[in-house]
């Protein structure tokens, strides 16, 4: 879900080009300059990496300015047209998220489905929406 967070990358941007600057402005030679700002935008870059991977868990609200934390057991109902009747079915959707990846298991008494790709992202209207693709199995039995 990093793409949905460019954080990362301006600040690499960022601190290459103040420390580049930094030290060309102190008189040390280009490629020196170039090669230090670059370590010490790689290890803030790694910092800010770690401080958004924690403070996106552990701190309420701060994972809403990446994709909203749902990771946890979903209760709900499936409701399906069956031979001209409606119907519904109770089901349960496992939700295992980092900041990385989500996956979705979804659990009915007939069938069990698995994410095979997962998609989060914001729309233009800041709304947040997760597309996906699954497979369903049927439970024996």
């Amino acid at each position: 879900m990093l793409h949905l967070l460019r954080l990362n990358l301006i600040i690499y941007v960022a601190a290459l080009v103040a420390s580049a600057c930094a030290l060309l402005f102190e008189g040390t030679e280009v490629w020196r300059s170039v090669r230090i700002a670059a370590i010490i935008a790689a290890a803030l870059q790694a910092a800010a990496l770690t401080i958004i991977f924690f403070a996106w868990k552990w701190i309420p609200g701060f994972s809403l300015l990446v994709f909203p934390n749902l990771a946890g057991r979903w209760t709900g109902k499936i409701e399906f047209d069956r031979n001209g009747e409606n119907a519904e079915i109770a089901a349960y959707l496992d939700v295992d998220q980092n900041l990385n990846t989500i996956s979705l298991v979804l659990e009915t008494e007939n069938a069990e489905s698995e994410t095979l790709v997962v998609y989060p992202r914001r729309l233009s209207n800041r709304r947040v929406e997760l597309v996906y693709v699954y497979e369903t199995h049927s439970k024996e039995g």
